[in-house]
């Protein structure tokens, strides 16, 4: 197996073993999120590229980075395929996010942040892995374990083009600040679904996963919601639509459904709790409502009536 020594030393902290026994219950999950962060992974080393034409050693590693990500995205979906897992739209974790505000916004500082972020994200990533190969069915170990090697040297090529389009004292004063905030947000509580890149599910907190359960959460009850899609002037059906169940604090999304039903009748579960729920469709103006969904009413069903554009 890949050496890790490099890698454990970097990172603050260890992958608590919470997240390891949450993703063990949830392989589903755990691939859906993990085809994600190979086509973002991706996504980010093309975005670079485009963004710093004047860096050939960039352009060099991140587009064979770029290239092995989407072949890694590949192969999860194909193990998914095999194995019969759906892959429904997710919206993005708060790890990734939260850890690129620390990047600085003016260059060649925002480079240099955004190649060390890069460093900690690949990181995290192998850390995850290895830790994950040993509670892992025999098909999952083996392709956990193939990944090692490569996300290892990700995580150099980013590191080293940092002190390379820096400089060693920028690098050393970077990422202490950027290493600290992983950390916490690795370790910190959090009521969110179990990603790869995020962190520790809140204590007591279910995490069911048929339409997508995203975002901050509070402990709540799985309640099964039903939105019935109508045209606003004819009263016909709306049979394909997006309906996406948000906190209306914060505004992040909590599940979404995104598919095709007959009637206009589409059903998903949802967390207890005052929620908005959004309509959209192809067409048609998108409806929003705020709603009380009870813990003790176990079924509802609310009426969306979009008005054409």
């Amino acid at each position: 197996m890949t050496d890790l020594g490099p890698i454990r030393a970097f990172l603050l902290c260890e992958t608590p073993r919470a997240w390891v026994d949450w993703a063990l219950q949830h392989p589903d999950i755990l691939l859906i999120d993990h085809a994600n962060c190979e086509k973002k992974a991706a996504s980010t080393a093309l975005n670079l590229m485009y963004r710093y034409v004047e860096h050939h050693a960039l352009l060099n590693k991140l587009s064979r980075l770029a290239r092995e990500e989407l072949r890694h995205f590949e192969q999860v979906i194909a193990i998914m395929q095999t194995r019969g897992v759906a892959y429904p739209q997710l919206s993005a974790s708060r790890y990734a996010g939260e850890l690129r505000q620390k990047v600085r916004t003016h260059e060649p500082g925002r480079l240099v942040d955004t190649l060390l972020t890069g460093a900690i994200i690949e990181a995290r990533s192998c850390e995850r892995f290895a830790a994950l190969v040993p509670v892992l069915d025999e098909e999952l170990a083996g392709f956990y374990t193939s990944l090692l090697k490569s996300e290892s040297r990700h995580f150099t090529d980013y590191l080293k083009l940092a002190r390379e389009l820096g400089s060693t004292q920028e690098v050393d004063a970077r990422l202490p600040v950027l290493l600290e905030k992983e950390r916490e947000l690795i370790e910190a509580p959090d009521h969110e679904s179990i990603r790869v890149d995020v962190t520790v599910p809140g204590e007591g907190v279910d995490f069911p996963y048929s339409a997508r359960l995203v975002g901050t959460m509070e402990k709540s009850v799985e309640i099964s919601l039903t939105v019935v899609v109508t045209s606003a002037t004819t009263g016909d059906p709306i049979e394909t639509a997006t309906v996406t169940i948000l906190d209306p604090t914060s505004g992040e999304a909590v599940s979404r459904l995104e598919s095709r039903r007959p009637g206009g009748r589409f059903t998903m579960p949802a967390p207890s709790g005052r929620r908005r729920i959004r309509v959209s469709a192809a067409g048609y103006e998108t409806w929003e409502t705020d709603a009380d969904l009870k813990p003790d009413e176990p079924e509802r069903e609310i009426e969306a009536k979009l008005a054409p554009k």
